[in-house]
Order: C-alpha cells, then sequence, then structure tokens
C-alpha cells in the first residue's frame, strides 16, 4: 500500500482543492477540466475528494460545484431554467472525470497488466485509501498518522483487474491485525475479500476498528486472484518475515507505514 499521493507534486493541486471547496472561477474550472486528463497526480487528488465527498454529510454536490463553477446561479431560475442547470452541470461532471482509459496512461509508464479487452493498465493505479472516522461521521484521509482507537474506512482502486483484496496491519511486536476479512472469531478461517475489477474508487463495506499496541503501524494491501485464507497469510508471514513481499504469485502489494498516537478517549478528546 503506497502512500496516499495528495498532487503536491503539481502545482495544479490546489485547484482540485478549491474546486471541492466551491471557490473556483469559471476560467479556473475550465482550466482544471484541461489539466486533468493529462496528470495522473490531479486525477488521484480529485478521485479521493469525490470519495470524501460521498462520505460527508452536507458536501456540496457535483450539481452544486459545478454550476459555480461554470457561472450557473440556481436562485431564481424557473423549473425549466433548474433543469437545463442540472444537464449542464452533469454534462460537465461527465467531461471532468468520465475521461477515456487510454488517456490515463502516462507514456513514460510501460503497462504491465493488460486487461482481456486489451486496456493496458499500470500496477500503480491499483492501491487502496485509508480513511479516518471522526464521532460525528466524518472522513478524513489517513496520510500517515492514526490514533490507537481510531475507526478505518477504506476505498480501493482496482485497475489490475484482479479478483480479492486482503488488507491487514502488524504493529512493532509483529502482532498481526486484520480489516478485510475481518478476523475475530479464532474457530473461523475467512479468506481474501472478493472485490470489483472495474475502474475508479470503489468503498469497502466495512469500517473497523482495532486497539493497536505501541506507536508504529504497518498497513498491508495485497491484491491477488488466489483465495487464500488468513491462517495462510500469517503461516506465510511467519515464514517469510514482515519486511518483504508475500509469496504470492501475480499479486500486487502496498505498504503503508503509520505512526500511532494514543487513544482519543483516554484523553477524553472525543
Amino acid at each position: 500500500m503506497t502512500r496516499a499521493r495528495t498532487g503536491a507534486t503539481c502545482p495544479q493541486g490546489a485547484l482540485v482543492d478549491r474546486h471541492f471547496a466551491l471557490r473556483l472561477g469559471v476560467e479556473e474550472e475550465r482550466l482544471l477540466r484541461a489539466h486533468l486528463p493529462d496528470c495522473s497526480d490531479c486525477r488521484a487528488r480529485y478521485e479521493r475528494h469525490l470519495v470524501l465527498a460521498r462520505l460527508t454529510p452536507g458536501a456540496p454536490t457535483p450539481e452544486q460545484r459545478l454550476a459555480l463553477g461554470l457561472g450557473i446561479r440556481a436562485a431564481g431560475h424557473t423549473a425549466r431554467g433548474r433543469a437545463v442547470l442540472l444537464t449542464v452541470a452533469a454534462a460537465a461532471v461527465l467531461a471532468l472525470v468520465a475521461l477515456p482509459m487510454w488517456r490515463y496512461i502516462r507514456p513514460d509508464l510501460k503497462p504491465d497488466v493488460v486487461t482481456s479487452r486489451g486496456v493496458p493498465t499500470t500496477a500503480e493505479e491499483t492501491e487502496v485509501l485509508v480513511f479516518r472516522i471522526d464521532p460525528m461521521g466524518r472522513h478524513t484521509l489517513v496520510e500517515d498518522t492514526i490514533h490507537a482507537d481510531d475507526e478505518l474506512a477504506m476505498a480501493y482502486r482496482n485497475s489490475a483487474r484482479k479478483r480479492r483484496l486482503l488488507v491487514f496491519g502488524t504493529d512493532t511486536n509483529g502482532k498481526v491485525y486484520w480489516y478485510h476479512p475481518g478476523w475475530q472469531d479464532a474457530g473461523s478461517d475467512p479468506a481474501a475479500i472478493q472485490i470489483k475489477a472495474t475502474a475508479g474508487l470503489h468503498e469497502l463495506p466495512e469500517a473497523v476498528t482495532h486497539s493497536i499496541l505501541g506507536d508504529r503501524l504497518t498497513l498491508y494491501a495485497v491484491f491477488l486472484d488466489q483465495r487464500l485464507s488468513v491462517r495462510q497469510v500469517e503461516a506465510m508471514l511467519h515464514r517469510v518475515g514482515l519486511d518483504v513481499p508475500l509469496p504470492i504469485k501475480d499479486a500486487i502489494q502496498r505498504r503503508l507505514q503509520l505512526r500511532v498516537q494514543p487513544p482519543r478517549t483516554r484523553g477524553g478528546s472525543r
């Protein structure tokens, strides 16, 4: 699992933030639409904002964001005018995010995966994003720090078209924490969860809380085709250790190092 990219390497990344904060003007909206097809950092930033917008109560709708950027004001419009507004804004949304897949491939990256339809993808576009959920239900993208008792939600991008996913963490003492699949019953042996092979970000249905020990957590995401179980994976970890990729054929493996702060409940900050 790679560290979540923020688009900070691209100076246009601020346009994405301002678009979702309803602070983008007409000309800047045009520049953003022209810029996204050729910038993987800003596209990733835009898609993360889309996930956060879906998860955050009261977030501006796509129509509101695009109407402001296009200089359209809904107030005072007739019913027909509002319908036109929604149509224009929806078309702008499609122009902004529903770009042809081939436009997403950087020419300097050699595709290492080819789908059954012959559409090239890159393993770099296969990842898991982690979100912290606060007591009000708001989601914040995790960069490098969590609290020991944070409730974590996740979303994945499966450009490699893998069939299954494993997400687990290990602390400084080597203890394993399972997120997907969840594993609480010692008598069971759940397998890697099935995931969608379609483009874009997909939310995982369950948020998970662990009481993490120590001040470090390494999160692992393994995209694979085999139906491996949690016991099989833990046996691999015992055999090969934590610092090398698991010996799983054709798997795509990501790792994210996190600092762990004391539980929020301990200091009464919730």
